[in-house]
């Protein structure tokens, strides 16, 4: 049951849509879809949100069209290329006249989002179903997914290491703290995310789809865990290389005061109040999560974040990682017990600004 169209409701009906949509009701779920966009025309969810339920209708054009509308808002929003390229995968199909063209884009698509999530390994799937495709000859086009599925079955993450000694943060994190994140939680997710890759690649041999599916939450969890720890432990460094405050690093690192410092004062007033904002954020993460400078590529603005859980901050929200600050109890806890305020006074203590700075450069050239 919907409710009148009202502006008030516009939450309300993109939470109905998206509850309908869960339940497969998507007629319903695209009325509700429709009220939201009729409420506000460029609504980037609803009309993303619209396009997936189009398709989920079989109902491509339509699909593709609010695909567009919503990279004419974001172009650089790596979810709505891989839901195009799956668009463009079923046309393909069903208009076997078109279908090398088809695949051709879904092809470029897939390669849009690699450009945004190098290791998101169901988007290397989708893009291996499309290596070779030949609807005259599905034998063919199965030995082409196969060699790239054993292709995908030999990379292996491992544990990365770390560029400093586990006691060289101390007094501020301690030696005793960095060991067991490091050895213990960080290889839990590299662990575990090799584990859930080899159960995908068998998955993806035998084309079953259910077992795909199944397992995209242990990928998202520990493939996110694996790198946002990655990313954390660049971003930090003990005093004597250069870790700590910003102000402090113009002699180590003179081109913080020439961009990424200025970049911090312009959009957030001072260093101080960055770090104030940053914290107050870290700080609102209820249980576990992190909080993130991150990099918005379209306004070519720096943001404050969060993620819940192990949530990657590139493929949650679509800002490029800068800097992270794990928020869970075990980066914590054995020094500052339950006291997340005092953690995040050391934190500033041990940043690699040098580090996060040549992620800014990085970032501000990709655009």
């Amino acid at each position: 049951m919907s409710v009148e169209i009202n502006p008030k409701y516009h939450l309300a009906y993109f939470n109905m849509a998206n509850l309908y949509f869960s339940q497969l009701q998507y007629e319903v779920a695209l009325e509700n879809y429709n009220k939201c966009l009729e409420i506000v025309p460029k609504d980037e969810e609803s009309l993303l949100n619209r396009a997936i339920t189009f398709a989920a209708l079989k109902n491509y054009q339509d699909s593709l069209s609010d695909f567009n509308a919503v990279l004419a808002l974001n172009p650089n929003n790596p979810h709505v290329f891989f839901n195009r390229a799956q668009v463009y995968q079923k046309l393909g199909i069903i208009h076997k006249k078109f279908h090398i063209g088809m695949f051709y884009f879904a092809e470029l698509d897939y390669k849009r989002v690699l450009e945004y999530m190098p290791q998101d390994q169901m988007t290397m799937m989708r893009l291996g179903d499309t290596f070779g495709f030949d609807i005259n000859n599905p034998g063919r086009s199965m030995f082409k997914r196969l060699q790239f599925a054993k292709k995908l079955a030999r990379t292996k993450y491992t544990l990365p290491d770390l560029s400093y000694d586990y006691n060289a943060l101390e007094p501020y994190i301690s030696a005793e703290i960095m060991q067991l994140h490091h050895q213990k939680h960080h290889q839990t997710y590299v662990t575990n995310l090799n584990n859930a890759m080899d159960k995908l690649s068998t998955a993806f041999t035998k084309e079953n789809l259910e077992s795909q599916i199944s397992l995209q939450q242990a990928i998202k969890f520990n493939g996110g865990g694996h790198i946002n720890h990655t990313i954390f432990w660049t971003n930090l460094a003990g005093k004597r290389n250069g870790g700590g405050e910003l102000a402090n690093s113009i002699l180590i690192f003179l081109i913080l005061i020439d961009d990424l410092k200025a970049a911090i004062e312009k959009q957030f007033g001072s260093v101080d109040q960055f770090k104030t904002a940053f914290n107050n954020h870290a700080v609102s993460v209820q249980g576990s999560g992190w909080a993130w400078l991150g990099f918005k590529t379209d306004s070519k603005t720096l943001q404050i974040a969060t993620t819940a859980n192990q949530d990657p901050l590139q493929s949650t929200t679509g800002l490029v990682p800068l800097l992270g600050c794990d928020v869970w109890e075990h980066a914590y806890y054995l020094q500052y017990k339950n006291v997340r305020p005092e953690y995040l006074k050391s934190f500033w203590e041990v940043v690699n600004w040098k580090n996060v700075t040549q992620r800014y450069h990085d970032a501000v050239q990709k655009v």
